[in-house]
This record gives structure tokens, sequence and C-alpha cells, in this order.
């Protein structure tokens, strides 16, 4: 879909859901799971600092 800068912000404004890449992105960053299975590790673009990972329980 081609649009104008316009039309492209107005259908941004209205999605109360969060971009493609953060839906999933974001969920996986929180899990120690995630750092072990890919071997993520300080500095590659996946990795977020365990004291800013949230923790729910």
């Amino acid at each position: 879909m081609i649009g104008t800068y316009e039309s492209c912000y107005k259908s941004l404004k209205q999605d109360v859901h969060p971009l493609d890449y953060l839906r999933v992105n974001v969920g996986l960053q929180q899990f120690d799971e995630f750092y072990e299975a890919f071997d993520v590790k300080e500095g590659d673009g996946m990795y977020l600092a365990p004291e800013d990972r949230v923790l729910v329980w």
C-alpha cells in the first residue's frame, strides 16, 4: 500500500495495537530462556539488560 504521510500517520494513530516487531520482540526479550536458546549476549540487537526486563511474578 502506498499512501501519503498524512494517511499513514492517521492509520498508525487509530491502531491501538503495538507495531508488529514490538509484539514479538519485546515479549521475547523478557525471558531468560530466549537468551539461552539463541545465545543472545550484551551488544546484540535483541539484548535487554536484566534490570530493564519486566518481572511480573
